[in-house]
């Protein structure tokens, strides 16, 4: 019984730790990519001159950018959004046909 506890307060402790090291790398890979995200900023900011975007237009995907992104039309009238959910679309058809392709295969 003993044994027992000791073995379930020992996986336990490692489950913890391993929680730990991944919230590590995690954290890691998010300062990455702020930074990175902050680089960009500073090079946009300097292209654009008179108009400044601060760091927390830019994190909101429901932001005022990301809105006006999304809201573009082309000559056809199409949003830009519906543009890049069809190509989505088919790109996956795509890659449909050629799974079929490889499963049926000259087997």
């Amino acid at each position: 019984m003993i044994v027992s506890k000791k073995r379930n307060f020992i996986l336990c402790c490692i489950s913890i730790s391993d929680g730990q090291a991944i919230a590590i790398k995690l954290a890691s890979q998010i300062d990455k990519v702020v930074n990175s995200m902050k680089q960009g900023l500073a090079k946009l900011n300097l292209l654009m001159g008179d108009k400044i975007i601060a760091f927390d237009d830019i994190k909101d995907p429901g932001g005022e950018l990301y809105s006006q992104l999304n809201s573009c039309t082309d000559i056809n009238g199409v949003p830009a959004y519906i543009k890049k959910k069809l190509v989505h679309l088919v790109s996956l058809e795509d890659r449909c046909k050629e799974e079929q392709v490889l499963v049926k295969g000259p087997f």
